[in-house]
Formats: C-alpha cells, structure tokens, sequence
C-alpha cells in the first residue's frame, strides 16, 4: 500500500469515509442505495481492473473475512483487529480506552502482504 501511495489518498480525503461522499447521499437510511452503489462500483472495479473474475467471491465482504483469517495466523489479538475493522466491542470492558493508530498499524505490518 506504501508502494501504491495510498497514504497519499488517505491524507487527500482527510477526515470520514474514503471511498464515498456521504453529502451525495439523497437519503439518510442504513439502507440507502447510495451504499449499495458505492459497493457495486468498487465490485466491478476488482472484477475488471484487479482482476478477480471468480463470482464465488464477494470482493467486499470477502476482504473483511480474508483480513480477519490473515490477522487470527498472524497472532494479532482479536480486540486489536476489531478495532482495526471497526467492530463494535464484545463486552463492556472493552469499550474502555482504544487501540492507538500506532498499535494499529504495527499489527497490519505483521499481516504478510497478499497475492493476487
């Protein structure tokens, strides 16, 4: 992702979601289908630029499983990667303190990088 300057992206867009403009949202609903075409987009582009043809996989959701799986072989605490995903936390305790974006980021240096 270093090599790619994604870093660059991730300083452009600033604060809030990266991959959307929620102010182009028509309306506010969980289940706007403003969501749904964001998603649908960035599916075509794996399929026809990354280069994922296998329909079996959904590359949206499949990446959150794919980055859990890599993270359980890497020895990252499960709290850690929640966090990273953003998953709601299990227990009250631990909605207390949060992991630091340098502990999140030293947890994904130790996810090998992923072949295509």
């Amino acid at each position: 992702m270093v090599e790619q300057e994604f870093l660059k992206v991730v300083e452009a867009v600033g604060r809030g979601p990266m991959f959307y403009n929620p102010s182009a949202q028509r309306v506010e609903s969980d289940s706007s289908r403003h969501f749904k075409k964001v998603g649908e987009r960035l599916a075509q582009w794996v399929r026809e630029e990354v280069g994922i043809k296998d329909t079996d996989i959904k590359p949206n959701h499949a990446w959150r499983h794919t980055f859990k799986s890599l993270s359980y072989d890497a020895g990252i605490e499960e709290r850690l990667v929640d966090a990273i995903q953003g998953h709601a936390p299990k227990t009250t305790g631990r909605t207390y303190g949060s992991p630091s974006l340098a502990a999140k980021a030293e947890a994904i240096k130790k996810i090998p990088r992923f072949k295509i």
